[in-house]
């Protein structure tokens, strides 16, 4: 018995692409920018996405390694794609990956499609370590998809990252069983789409601020709703105190760290936090820089780093003191034999008041990644100045901490008058 008929969407170019309706989901008017401004400025490059992008296609190719589905992946474009798509599943394959159809007004792409006993099961891959709304919305967009163009859908996987595991074990997915959950969000789908569909013909809608803007993901349109708000950053005086209060000799801190869903650092574990790099300052003003190695352990690396970086002051004051914490933990638990001197060292740490971290944003945090995990990918040129100017950024940040710290200078002497 065939498990899809014949009902090809594919010449509908009216149809939302899942990720619009995705959007729409989440808010209208960021399904509405979207559709009406395809160049909008918010929707241009940004390292962030492009690393979260690079990530995600590397899960799926680890997740489906063993399974050998047909991949109709991105060697077909449009109409071809769900043809080839179509082709598969007709024929009877066990798996297909990268599938595309178009049905009820929606063309889906989905990471897996496997053949079960009297239909499909669809199977999203998350860079996660547990089941997300995000992917429980993308899968019911699929589903909504694939049923209407003809696939016979019995249910749907999420598979995530295990967060115990640790390479070289790791990568490896736990599969978890939302094929109830899904099934339960597409009754109201439908009414969803009509509603989407009625807004992007109308003007801009009206939708208050809320926590749709951040939920299920920061929504790229947000400054066009929510004028910029300043943080409450502590006062210079409360960042003096704290450090008064710390015994010194001090030195002065920034490290900055990643939380990779593929960590390649045997030990390490899913989005476990890693440093990267630091500055450290003295008290005499002189600046150690470090940046992590790409052949070893950085945790490792880096305390012997700061160890010797900071080997003449009593208290380090950090940036964020919290963070340089969980990556010392971090440490101690997948290299016990450095447990003691990372507990050491982290009782070292003076912490700011909270919220001091927003007054030092590192400029470029979000290339940490690609010089982190792709630096041997990086024209030279490219790596090198990336490098540099977030090691300087980084540096910039100790010296206007340790001035900070000092409290207000005190005013110039009056000349006295002729």
């Amino acid at each position: 018995m065939p498990t899809t008929d014949h009902h090809d969407d594919a010449s509908d170019t009216t149809a939302l692409d899942q990720h619009d309706v995705l959007a729409g989901l989440q808010c209208v008017r960021r399904l509405w920018w979207r559709w009406h401004e395809p160049g909008a400025p918010e929707r241009g490059p940004d390292a962030r996405a492009r690393v979260r992008r690079e990530e995600r296609q590397t899960l799926r190719a680890v997740a489906q390694d063993g399974i050998a589905p047909v991949v109709v992946g991105f060697r077909h474009q449009g109409a071809a794609r769900e043809a080839a798509t179509r082709e598969a599943l007709a024929a009877g394959a066990p798996a297909v990956a990268d599938a595309t159809v178009t049905g009820g007004g929606v063309r889906a792409t989905i990471d897996l499609v496997e053949r079960t006993g009297d239909g499909h099961r669809l199977v999203a891959v998350a860079p996660a370590a547990a089941v997300r709304e995000l992917e429980l919305r993308a899968l019911a967009v699929q589903w909504h998809a694939a049923e209407r163009a003809g696939v016979r859908v019995g249910g749907a996987v999420v598979l995530h990252l295990d967060p115990a595991a640790r390479v070289p074990e790791a990568p490896r997915f736990v599969r978890a069983d939302v094929g109830a959950a899904v099934a339960a969000r597409l009754p109201a789908l439908d009414a969803a789409l009509a509603g989407q569909r009625a807004a992007l013909a109308g003007p801009l809608p009206e939708v208050a601020p809320g926590p749709q803007c951040e939920t299920p993901e920061p929504c790229p349109f947000l400054a066009r709703c929510r004028p910029a708000v300043l943080p409450d950053l502590p006062s210079e005086a409360a960042i003096a105190d704290a450090v008064a209060r710390a015994p010194g000799p001090h030195a002065w801190l920034h490290a900055a760290t990643v939380g990779p869903a593929l960590p390649p650092w045997p030990g390490c574990r899913a989005f476990e936090p890693v440093p990267v790099l630091f500055a450290c300052r003295t008290g005499e003003g002189e600046v150690r820089e470090w940046i992590a190695p790409m052949d070893a352990d950085p945790g490792e690396a880096c305390l012997a780093a700061l160890e010797d970086a900071a080997a003449g002051a009593v208290g380090i004051v950090s940036v964020d003191a919290d963070a340089d914490r969980a990556w010392l933990a971090a440490l101690a638990e997948r290299r016990p034999r450095l447990a003691g001197r990372a507990a050491t060292l982290a009782a070292r740490l003076v912490a700011l008041p909270a919220g001091s971290a927003g007054r030092f944003a590192l400029p470029g945090v979000d290339e940490l990644p690609r010089l982190a995990l792709q630096r041997d990918l990086l024209d030279a040129q490219e790596a090198h100045y990336l490098r540099e100017a977030l090691l300087a950024a980084a540096a910039r940040s100790t010296l206007r901490l340790a001035r900070l710290a000092a409290g207000p200078a005190a005013p110039p002497a009056a000349t006295p008058a002729a």
